[in-house]
Order: C-alpha cells, then sequence, then structure tokens
C-alpha cells in the first residue's frame, strides 16, 4: 500500500505500507505488535490554522491518529498496545527566519500521540533532508532510506 500527503492506511497481518517524499511532513506509525495490525498517518500541517485550502482532516494529527486508531480497531487492533514511531519533520528551507513547519509537526504530532496516552518507541525527525519509509506489518520493522544516512531501521 502506497499513502501519499493527507492518506490514512492500515493493514492486519502482512503487507507493506511505503511512503516517500517525506520532509517537513511526518508519519505517524501505529503498531499492535500482538496482533500484527499497523498503520500510517501521513501528517502536512499542524493544525487547521495552517491550511488556506479545502479540508481534508487527515492532514491533521489529531483528526487523522482518530481516524487510524478507527480504522486499526476495525481491523481488530487493541488500543491498550498500540505504539507510535514518527519520522520526518524535516527543515528543508535552511534560511527560514520563522520556526520550521516541520518541527511544528513534529511538536503537534507528539502532543496529539500524548492525549491519547499513546507511547513513542522511536523517532527519526528533524535534520534538513528527505526520507523514505517502508513499514512491513508481519514484522513490525519501519525502514527509513534517505540520500544523507542511506538506509536504517527504527
Amino acid at each position: 500500500m502506497r499513502l501519499g500527503i493527507g492518506e490514512i492506511g492500515a493493514l492486519k497481518t502482512e503487507g507493506e505500507i511505503i511512503s516517500s517524499g517525506i520532509g517537513s511532513c511526518v508519519l505517524i506509525i501505529l503498531y499492535d505488535e500482538v496482533n500484527k495490525i499497523g498503520g500510517i498517518a501521513h501528517i502536512l500541517l499542524p493544525d487547521e490554522r495552517y491550511s488556506k485550502t479545502a479540508r481534508n482532516e487527515n492532514r491533521f494529527p489529531r483528526p487523522a491518529l482518530r481516524n487510524l486508531i478507527a480504522a486499526m480497531e476495525e481491523l481488530g487492533a487493541d488500543r491498550s498496545r498500540i505504539f507510535a514511531r514518527l519520522v520526518g519533520g524535516a527543515s528543508m528551507f535552511e534560511n527560514n527566519r520563522y520556526e520550521p513547519i516541520g518541527s511544528k509537526n513534529v511538536t503537534s504530532c507528539r502532543s496529539a500521540l500524548a492525549e491519547l496516552y499513546i507511547p513513542i518507541r522511536g523517532e527519526d525527525t528533524g535534520g534538513n533532508w528527505g526520507r523514505s519509509v517502508s513499514f512491513d506489518i508481519k514484522t513490525g520493522r519501519v525502514r527509513i532510506t534517505t540520500y544523507r544516512i542511506g538506509m536504517k531501521e527504527l
């Protein structure tokens, strides 16, 4: 399954969720390792105040998390077993005098997860480079590829 900006996706038992070209966006990756159910929300902006176009609520952490958890629960996930990993939130433009949107995205995602008592077990955030992610549902492995670092697992 491939995910683009503002999309969520969940799978059970096996399969892979892939998202490429992650810059200032943040992927919230959720996993219930007992039931082998996982999902990703591809977050574009910290909240609705940053959007000037028609709304797609899955572009923002709070509604995207709510919708992703519901999709995972439909597949049989137990909310009490779900944990998160975060990937992205880069500062793609170095000479920005304002707080970069990438770091605001990361802060907003952390806050949304804390509100739902979902622990974060790993992060690969910040920097000034893009990332691509592959999430293997069967194993729970998250592979991150960047031009700067190569490949690593989270």
